[in-house]
């Protein structure tokens, strides 16, 4: 990042690593400098959604969550984390209703 600041990968890629090693702050500062570069970064936006979420902020996670399926509406992974953040809010049916849709879309999970 050095060497080429604009790389917004970079940033997603270090904030995946981050996210990996259970430093969410990082690993926000990360994504939020991705999608300052690149604002239609769909695994970005659900990268950040699950470090809201493992930081204890699911509403901030859910708005993360809409964005990614905003870029690609068939994204199962970010329906599925959508659904967690939402029974984490006490939303069973809008959880149930994103399982639903996740699994149709090809996600395995135990719901």
């Amino acid at each position: 990042m050095r060497l080429n600041p604009e790389d917004a990968f970079a940033y997603r890629f270090r904030g995946d690593a981050y996210l990996a090693k259970r430093d969410y702050g990082r690993a926000l500062s990360d994504f939020d400098a991705c999608l300052k570069l690149n604002g239609t970064d769909e695994v970005a936006y659900r990268g950040r959604g699950s470090a809201y979420l493992f930081s204890g902020k699911p509403d901030l996670a859910i708005v993360d969550f809409n964005a990614a399926v905003e870029c690609n509406p068939e994204s199962a992974v970010a329906i599925h984390g959508r659904g967690v953040a939402r029974e984490v809010m006490g939303d069973a049916e809008g959880a149930e209703s994103d399982y639903r849709r996740a699994r149709e879309l090809g996600y395995e999970d135990s719901h």
